[in-house]
């Protein structure tokens, strides 16, 4: 059992940061102690939410949808991806993907919710559904996608739609992004 994580509140009270479960499964059983870890170094209520979730993400017995749900307060608040990443310890790609569930309609997030068709490789073929065709295309590709499993067919198989593919680039946008990654790696 990990320790629950306090900050001292003054006058000998402490406000507990991470470990809410813990707490309570403690008090339910009526023991009268719990080992805890004083972390005073948060000073903001991000700073105290930032604890919290980098504790509840690193569990790994949340769905992707939790996960996304956890990290949508910090999103709102103006983070980006990459500032998500550095502060919980995970890669911009772990971030970029929850960061696309929450572009999600309700609906649409609820199917990540549990164990059920949608998977976290389905993420993003739908938001570029999303993206490039709208919100009913992306609920109809989704339902393509939950079809197919249920059928037993696997969906790598499945053929590139319109829907799902990427934007063909011309000559000309290949030549300025090739100088542009040039300039920016330093490479010839």
């Amino acid at each position: 059992l990990q320790p629950i994580v306090v900050k001292e509140n003054g006058n000998g009270f402490y406000k507990l940061l991470a470990g809410f479960r813990r707490y309570i499964a403690v008090k339910y059983l009526d023991e009268k102690q719990i080992e805890c870890s004083i972390n005073n170094t948060a000073k903001t209520l991000i700073d105290e939410y930032l604890i919290n979730i980098s504790e509840n993400v690193k569990r790994k017995n949340l769905s992707t949808y939790q996960e996304a749900k956890s990290i949508e307060r910090l999103k709102n608040a103006g983070f980006s991806r990459d500032e998500v990443a550095k502060s919980l310890s995970c890669s911009s790609g772990w971030v970029q993907t929850r960061f696309m569930i929450l572009d999600f309609d309700e609906p649409l997030q609820a199917e990540f919710k549990s164990s059920g068709n949608l998977i976290v490789s389905n993420i993003r073929p739908i938001h570029t559904v999303l993206i490039n065709n709208g919100l009913k295309e992306a609920h109809e590709y989704a339902k393509k996608i939950k079809t197919r499993k249920e059928a037993g067919i696997p969906v790598s198989t499945m053929k590139k739609t319109s829907l799902a593919s990427k934007r063909t680039r011309s000559k000309q946008e290949l030549f300025i992004m090739q100088d542009h990654i040039r300039t920016e790696a330093g490479g010839n």
